[in-house]
């Protein structure tokens, strides 16, 4: 029981790593709220988890939002210990699209040992789908964030777990928007922590490799089955594989670390 007494809210706490990190926090002992944009996801979430956890909707990408549903959160607990940052939008893009042109790359090396089919993903992208990437995944964190400091700060205490991506260190291809949006959560939460350690608060980073979250189509099956070929470890990782990171890092057992980034990947890179 890590987390035993402690409050904690988790954003995106409804759904695949978020319901992870929801259903650990209240397993080591603390009391939940779990924010999400999905309110019946959420509260279908608080009821599995019991232990006085309850659901708020929140959208992260309006800052009104946010400030309310931390209200209505300090409202019923009075303290906040821990914020897990996990809400973030899924990158849009045109899978069949981009499994097509890597298929058909892969078939000219093969042949030629060249490339003449080329990505188009950025070339192709309008404003509003670059703007929706940043204004949830980067502005939404900032939105969040600030909320949380504004309680934890007077505390002179409290824990922050923002959350990034495997893919904000080592890029990738066809969601470069998606990929910006997570180096600026780094970027920002490195900045952060450097800024509020002195007022008790600890700032830290998960990057979540390729997880096995539930995304059931066909083009999303295929991309499983790719990235479980390129990891060291041979497989996805489990949403309760993630979980286990920002438990640690919510303890008191890392109470030591400040502005790091835990690569949760299977080995695909190390730092």
């Amino acid at each position: 029981m890590r987390l035993r007494d402690k409050t904690a809210i988790v954003t995106g706490g409804g759904q695949g790593i978020g319901e992870g990190v929801a259903r650990a926090y209240a397993a080591e002992g603390a009391r939940v709220a779990i924010l999400d944009i999905n309110l019946p996801a959420a509260e279908a979430m608080a009821q599995a988890i019991g232990g006085g956890a309850f659901a708020v909707a929140c959208d992260i990408a309006d800052s009104v939002a946010v400030d309310a549903a931390f209200e209505q959160v300090m409202t019923r607990f009075e303290r906040l210990d821990i914020v897990a940052h996990v809400a973030a939008i899924k990158p849009v893009s045109d899978l069949g699209h981009l499994l097509a042109i890597s298929s058909a790359q892969q078939r000219e090396r093969d042949t030629t040992g060249s490339v003449s089919t080329f990505l188009d993903s950025v070339l192709n992208m309008d404003n509003e789908t670059w703007q929706r990437q940043i204004d949830v995944d980067l502005t939404g964190t900032f939105y969040c964030n600030r909320a949380a400091l504004r309680v934890m700060a007077p505390q002179r205490k409290g824990c922050i777990i923002n959350t990034a991506s495997n893919t904000a260190i080592t890029g990738m291809v066809g969601i470069a928007n998606y990929v910006a949006a997570k180096a600026g959560v780094l970027g920002f939460s490195r900045s952060l922590a450097r800024e509020v350690i002195a007022q008790g608060i600890r700032v830290n980073i998960v990057a979540p490799g390729d997880t096995d979250t539930p995304m059931p189509t066909a083009a999303v099956d295929k991309i499983k089955t790719e990235a479980a070929k390129r990891q060291p470890i041979g497989r996805l990782g489990s949403i309760a594989e993630m979980a286990a990171a920002y438990v640690f890092l919510a303890s008191d057992e890392s109470s030591f670390i400040v502005g790091e980034t835990m690569n949760v990947n299977g080995g695909l890179h190390t730092l």
